[in-house]
């Protein structure tokens, strides 16, 4: 019991919400420092400090960073999910298509990473033209799952779901760092090295984007297969949802 608490507050919380929200704040509270700051122009460090000054000059601030960390790696979740059901129940106008088989990941992984954060974007964009709630829904494959492979499940959850999400999370927090520090390098004027800054953002960005879809194509493929033995071992259709197969 000990050992799940801690892979949960470990990996579930501390990976999966507290730095992604973590990040996202202090990409954000860095670009109001830059346009604040009466010392930004030519001093990152000055920017840097200030940051530092306002989050863990004392106790009471410290809380209120984290606690605004944790709620915004807790918005990332749900952001993150509601895309990924919306992808899931409306690629090419089908229900239940796995992500994996959309088009865009059947492209080169170099491809993919040249236009990652493009493509969060516009997923997003798409996501706000969602017919209504219905279609933001995942469809769990928990409930197919027969008793006797749970723990089986479990282990496919502690050891593909944190890390998905770590990944997926990360790359979302990431996305916002990308304009705080084009706002940070345009305050304290920009170098060659800003713009390497600005770069790595970028591909860091479109790197824990795909690791995190390929973790969670993972993690749906292991718990389709365990959905689909009954407890005598014998295989079983898959579940039908809306006239198409429930397959992620």
């Amino acid at each position: 019991m000990s050992k799940e608490l801690f892979s949960k507050f470990t990996f579930g919380f501390l990976m999966a919400q507290l730095f992604p929200g973590a990040v996202a704040v202090s990409a954000v509270a860095l670009a109001i420092e830059a346009v604040n700051s009466e010392t930004a122009t030519g001093d990152l460090m000055a920017v840097l400090c200030g940051v530092y000054d306002n989050a863990f000059g004392s106790a009471s601030r410290l809380a209120i960073y984290l606690f605004l960390a944790v709620g915004t790696g807790m918005l990332i979740h749900g952001i993150h999910w509601s895309v990924l059901a919306w992808l899931e129940n409306r690629q090419s106008g089908e229900y239940e298509t796995p992500i994996v088989d959309s088009f865009w990941h059947g492209k080169l992984v170099v491809v993919q990473l040249l236009l990652g954060p493009v493509k969060m974007i516009l997923e997003l964009v798409w996501l706000l033209f969602a017919g209504g709630l219905g279609p933001l829904r995942m469809t769990e494959n928990v409930p197919r799952v027969p008793p006797s492979r749970m723990p089986n499940f479990l282990f496919l959850q502690e050891f593909y779901l944190y890390f998905a999400q770590f990944y997926a999370h990360t790359a979302w927090a990431l996305l916002f760092c990308i304009p705080c520090l084009i706002v940070v390098f345009t305050c304290v004027g920009w170098t060659w090295m800003n713009s390497l800054y600005v770069g790595l953002a970028y591909l860091a960005t479109s790197v824990f984007f795909l690791l995190g879809r390929v973790q969670l194509a993972s993690l749906f493929e292991a718990e389709n297969a365990l959905a689909d033995y009954t407890d005598d071992g014998e295989n079983k259709p898959r579940a039908v949802q809306n006239g198409k197969e429930a397959n992620r």
